[in-house]
């Protein structure tokens, strides 16, 4: 069989906490969005993408005995023939992209987070595909003359604003370069870069 995640699913795998948004052709073969030909357990998993088949196919298993779904749905509308995994369920489009469904296909663990940066079409994605949180490194710029100033930009030329306003003490992103700029009454004002790291 042809599948989005396993083409054969033989010798009873356990096939968990995993999605298909590609197309799943199989030219005389059955195709299913998860798994072709199916002998396993599949859990916590979701078919989005399009099935081409001119063999018994389905949303999420083609042909196959003993395999079995257990909380695996598919897209309304990604496939008009045959419904091989009678088990598994539709979902629409909006129900796929809901917080609702997000919590169902999670099952209590924390497997799928939702798409907020669009790279699924807005359908949940894996956790380990959402973009890191940015670590932040604290920076305390120490200046002669002690009253001086500090400009401090990031590398699109943005202000960025000091923790405690007039202070110099900076919460910069971890790796980041910036560009910094001393002032002071008297003084010709110097400018240099920083990367901010915590050493």
């Amino acid at each position: 069989g042809v599948g989005g995640i396993v083409g054969a699913g033989w010798n009873k795998p356990v096939i968990e906490n995993c999605y298909n948004a590609g197309t799943v052709a199989g030219k005389g073969r059955p195709a299913g969005g998860i798994v072709g030909d199916n002998e396993g357990s599949v859990i916590n998993c979701y078919n989005a993408g399009s099935i081409i088949s001119s063999a018994g196919a389905s949303y999420n298993m083609g042909l196959g005995t003993g395999g079995s779904y257990q909380n695996s749905y598919w897209l309304d509308g990604v496939y008009s023939g045959n419904i091989v995994d009678e088990s598994c369920s539709v979902k629409t489009a909006e129900e796929m992209k809901s917080d609702a469904f997000l919590t169902l296909i999670n099952n209590g663990t924390e497997a799928f987070t939702a798409d907020t940066d669009n790279i699924n079409n807005g359908y949940p994605i894996l956790s380990w595909q959402a973009a890191p949180e940015p670590v932040t490194v604290q920076i305390t710029f120490a200046t002669t003359p002690e009253s001086a100033s500090i400009t401090v930009k990031d590398s699109a030329g943005n202000a960025v604003e000091p923790a405690e306003a007039g202070g110099k003490i900076y919460d910069l992103q971890k790796g980041e370069t910036y560009t910094y700029v001393v002032s002071a009454s008297g003084y010709t004002s110097v400018s240099d870069q920083i990367t901010a790291d915590e050493t």
